[in-house]
Order: C-alpha cells, then structure tokens, then sequence
C-alpha cells in the first residue's frame, strides 16, 4: 500500500484550483502521481510536491480524483492537521484464472475519525510540467492578469503559509510577455502556482 501525507491546509489550497462543472472533465478532480499533487482549470493551477516514496505498483499516470474538502482544525493531540492518502491495489480471483486488478483509494485526516473513500475521474489529466516555466531561466515580467485570479492565489498563499505557523506571506512572479506565469510564494519552494495571461484587448485595449 501507497500513502501519501500533505498538510491539511495545503490539501485544501490544492481543491481551490479544481474545475467546476468543467466540459473537460478531468479538471474536475485532482491529480496524485509519484511526485505530486496538482490541480487546475485550465487557466489556474496549482502543484505541490508530495515527497513522499510511493509503491512500485503506482502507476505512471498516476491517478484524477474527485474534489474532497477536509477540516483543517488542529488534531486532539495538538498536532498539524495532515491528510493521508491511502492507494492500494485490490487483487480478486477470476474464473479464467487472470486476476482483476481494482485501485482502492481512501482519505484520512488526524483530526477526523472518518475516512473518504474517494472516486475516480476519468480521462488524462493535462501535462503541466510543459506549462509551467522555469523558475531557474524566467525573468519577472509585465503581463496582463484576470484579477479574480489574484484572490485565489491569494487564499492559497495564506493556506499554504499556515501550514508552517507563516502569517504573512510574498509572492512573487516569473515567466515571459504573453505566457504562463509562475507565480512562486518564497517560503514554499515545493509548490508551484500558474496563471495564464489575458489579451489586454479583451477589455477594449490595444
């Protein structure tokens, strides 16, 4: 069995950035592979690196699962609220002699007794590592930006800097005119933040 662990905060800045009632529906959930989680909208995303060592039997592609929120209230033993991610591969006989091979995925937290069991999304999730830029190589950048993306960066900063007792957070900016921007906060080098640029003449502009 596979368990991947993420602080709760973290986990919950994660699902600001899954699709609703998306056409595309694979960004309707989140994405778990063998180095992250990550999720987006298409115009929005978010990944955060897990750290975690996962099983041999994980597959590449990893895996789409729905949207979940979780409490982030402390545990009763005081401790950080963290999610456990449980992913094991359930093995059961066939007449044939094959055996069915079904992925058996669960969530807990420390500060919960209850445990999710969590669903599946079908289809291919986005490759976002071709999206994102490169935080050694860009250079910061005047780009035009939707503000409403703003405010949602700015709630996932404020969970993702709880998660390490920060109270104020930065952000700050790289990539290039008219392209993805990477939007990194400096105390949490393992997650990436992107936002897709507008064209200014979509508010009338030249």
């Amino acid at each position: 069995m596979t368990t991947i662990t993420v602080n709760a905060f973290d986990f919950q800045a994660l699902q600001l950035f899954i699709a609703k009632k998306e056409v595309r529906y694979w960004l309707n959930g989140f994405h778990v592979n063998r180095e992250w989680l990550a999720a987006t909208d298409g115009k929005v995303l978010m990944r955060i690196f897990h750290g975690c060592d996962v099983g041999d039997d994980f597959p590449e592609d990893g895996y789409i699962l729905e949207p979940v929120k979780v409490a982030t209230k402390r545990a009763p033993d005081g401790n950080d609220p963290v999610v456990t991610l449980s992913l094991e591969r359930q093995l059961t006989p066939m007449a044939s002699g094959a055996q069915l091979v079904t992925p058996k995925l669960e969530l807990s937290a420390n500060n919960s007794p209850a445990v999710v069991r969590l669903e599946f999304q079908p289809g291919q999730f986005p490759d976002i590592e071709r999206i994102i830029p490169n935080r050694d190589t860009a250079k910061p950048v005047a780009n035009y930006f939707n503000p409403e993306y703003f405010e949602l960066v700015g709630k996932a900063a404020k969970l993702l800097c709880k998660a390490m007792d920060i109270k104020d957070g930065m952000v700050t900016t790289l990539g290039e005119s008219k392209q993805a921007t990477l939007f990194k906060i400096p105390q949490r080098a393992d997650v990436d933040i992107v936002v897709m640029p507008m064209n200014p003449r979509e508010w009338g502009s030249v």
